[in-house]
């Protein structure tokens, strides 16, 4: 369902009035395997958000979602490997470009956390640490 320009002010305003904050999803991709990329901005405005994604939501065919901080910083990844060492690579191809011009996206989950990394990051750990990459589906 897409929001009307009305509904999105009340939406915002709602969210002003408890001192909330609200993400929108604007950018849409299909991965392979009928999974759902979506990437979350904070809104500014109910007209404006802010351009540094603020999350990212996968949403598989089953329905159960993942979600994956943007902007995450490297002692974040060194904080979740002290608590686990249980570490999965997973590799989704794009089957569309309307936002996203990847190719790939690699997700990394250690523990219950997961880290969207660039190409070549991921490739550097998958090939320096012996972790089997996962390619879905």
């Amino acid at each position: 369902m897409t929001l009307t320009k009305k509904a999105a002010k009340i939406v915002f305003q709602i969210g002003k009035e408890h001192k909330g904050e609200i993400s929108g999803s604007f950018e849409i991709e299909e991965l392979k395997g009928g999974v759902i990329y979506k990437v979350y901005h904070k809104m500014i405005t109910p007209e404006k958000h802010d351009p540094e994604p603020e999350y990212i939501k996968l949403v598989f065919p089953n329905k159960s979602e993942i979600i994956i901080p943007q902007n995450v910083p490297v002692k974040k990844i060194e904080d979740a490997f002290l608590k686990s060492r249980d570490v999965q690579m997973v590799r989704y191809e794009f089957l569309s470009h309307n936002y996203v011009m990847l190719k790939y996206l690699y997700i990394f989950k250690i523990g219950n956390d997961y880290f969207d990394l660039p190409e070549k990051m991921a490739k550097e750990i998958v090939n320096g640490t012996g972790i089997t990459l996962h390619i879905y589906p």
